[in-house]
């Protein structure tokens, strides 16, 4: 049994089926043990193979306690949409109950983590997107001030 309140957890962002493959069997047990057998990983990643949508991004979070073990898995991807990112569940638009996977025990630890991880990729996100705001009009000026003086 973990404690809640002194579960020290790691996680990591994988973005691709090779750099997963590692936690496939980590992944697969949780889904046995959760009775969630649409959140397994064959299942999800023969829907990321050929049914992902266009220009969508991998992002399987995988926690892992202290002691290097995997607790739980995120199974995401990510897709762009107005200039800023969005994270689904693999399969999501199907009817399944697709959701992540935690040891049971552990929900409120990883949960409470995954949560300070979102707030943090969230906030760099929205960094990037401002900075690369700001510098879209710079670059606007500048190419208006280059063919002025080509057409002088």
């Amino acid at each position: 049994m973990y404690s809640r309140s002194r579960m020290t957890v790691s996680w990591e962002v994988l973005d691709s089926v090779e750099a997963v493959e590692p936690a496939v069997a980590d992944w697969d047990r949780l889904a046995v043990e959760r009775g969630l057998p649409y959140c397994a990983p064959a299942f999800l990643l023969a829907w990321w193979k050929h049914v992902a949508p266009e220009g969508a991004q991998l992002r399987v979070v995988v926690v892992r306690d202290g002691e290097g073990h995997v607790t739980g898995i995120g199974p995401f991807h990510a897709v762009r949409e107005r200039g800023l990112w969005t994270w689904s569940l693999l399969a999501s638009d199907l009817a399944a109950p697709i959701e992540p996977l935690a040891a049971p025990g552990t929900e409120a630890a990883i949960g409470a983590q995954c949560h300070l991880y979102a707030d943090r990729l969230l906030a760099r996100e929205a960094i990037e997107d401002r900075e690369r705001a700001a510098f879209r009009p710079r670059m606007r000026a500048q190419r208006n001030h280059e063919h002025e003086r080509k057409s002088r």
